[in-house]
C-alpha cells in the first residue's frame, strides 16, 4: 500500500474541491485545531488535515478522543453558503457521509446515532465533531479504522480496512 502523502491521497480523489489541498501530519495535537487556524488564514474550502496520530483530539462537549495510529482522524474546512441558523445542517450531512463511506469503503452498515456517532453493530466505530468561527466550519472526522487491539476502550469499537483498500 501506498505511504499516506498528500499526492498520494490527491491522486486516488475524484473530488475537485474537498481534499484539495490536503495536508498530512505525522503528528498532530488535534487536525481541528489545525484545520481551524489555516480557515483564519483564509484557506479554501475543502482544504484538509489529515494526521496518522492526534494528541489531544476531542469529541462533543470536550470530550477526550483516542487517535492512536491506525485510525483516520482527518479535518475539513467548510465555508457554507447557507445562512448561519442553518449551519447545524453541516454536521448531519457529514456524518451522513461518513456512514456512507464506512458503507461503502469497508462493506459495515454503519450508522448515524444522534447527533454525530457512527456506528457499526451497536459499537461506536467513529463520530464527527463540527466547530465553527468566522466563515468557516470545521469538519473534523475520527474513524477507528485499522487501530491495534487495546488501544482503544472496550466500548469503542474498530474495523480492519487492510487490504480493502489500494
Amino acid at each position: 500500500m501506498e505511504a499516506l502523502t498528500s499526492t498520494a491521497i490527491q491522486r486516488g480523489l475524484s473530488t475537485r474541491r474537498f481534499g484539495r489541498p490536503v495536508i498530512v501530519h505525522e503528528s498532530v495535537r488535534s487536525t481541528n485545531d489545525e484545520a481551524g487556524a489555516l480557515a483564519q488564514q483564509g484557506a479554501s474550502e475543502g482544504t484538509t488535515v489529515i494526521a496518522r496520530i492526534q494528541t489531544t483530539g476531542r469529541g462533543r462537549r470536550g470530550r477526550a478522543w483516542l487517535s492512536p495510529a491506525g485510525g483516520l482522524w482527518l479535518s475539513v474546512v467548510l465555508r457554507p453558503k447557507v445562512p448561519l441558523e442553518q449551519w447545524p445542517l453541516v454536521g448531519l450531512a457529514a456524518s451522513a457521509g461518513a456512514a456512507d463511506a464506512v458503507r461503502e469503503v469497508a462493506l459495515l452498515q454503519a450508522r448515524v446515532k444522534w447527533p454525530n456517532d457512527l456506528l457499526v453493530e451497536e459499537r461506536k466505530l467513529g463520530g464527527v465533531l463540527i466547530e465553527t468561527g468566522g466563515t468557516a466550519a470545521i469538519a473534523g472526522i475520527g474513524i477507528n479504522a485499522n487501530v491495534p487491539p487495546g488501544a482503544l476502550d472496550a466500548q469503542t469499537g474498530g474495523i480492519s480496512l487492510l487490504g480493502r483498500l489500494g
